[in-house]
């Protein structure tokens, strides 16, 4: 049996080659936009909550190529901002995990 949240298929990286389209399509709207688009295409294939905001900072790379910005440049920036969150949400789930082992 292969390991699945939908009856089919996994959370993969796989997914966010469905997005290319939809990020080049949408690269000059407004990015809740593009992310609201790249939601309804990874929804076609996956019920998956977690691929979300790996696509928004893969189409945050893109869309900063597309304009122009270096490669490494684009990368280095979604990575800054990303680590950020990552690091404010395992701060968060510690105090929360904290509270309930104290309750």
């Amino acid at each position: 049996m292969c390991a699945d949240n939908d009856g089919h298929n996994t959370d993969a990286i796989d997914a966010l080659t469905l997005t290319v389209p939809v990020i080049l399509a949408y690269a000059d709207a407004d990015r809740s936009e593009r992310n609201a688009k790249i939601s309804e295409v990874i929804s076609l294939t996956r019920k998956s909550k977690v691929l979300q905001p790996y696509a928004e900072k893969y189409s945050d790379i893109l869309v900063a190529v597309l304009h122009g910005m270096d490669l490494r440049k684009a990368i280095e920036k979604v990575y800054i901002l990303f680590s950020h969150v990552c690091v404010l949400l395992v701060n968060v789930h510690m105090m929360i995990e904290t509270i309930h082992y104290l309750s």
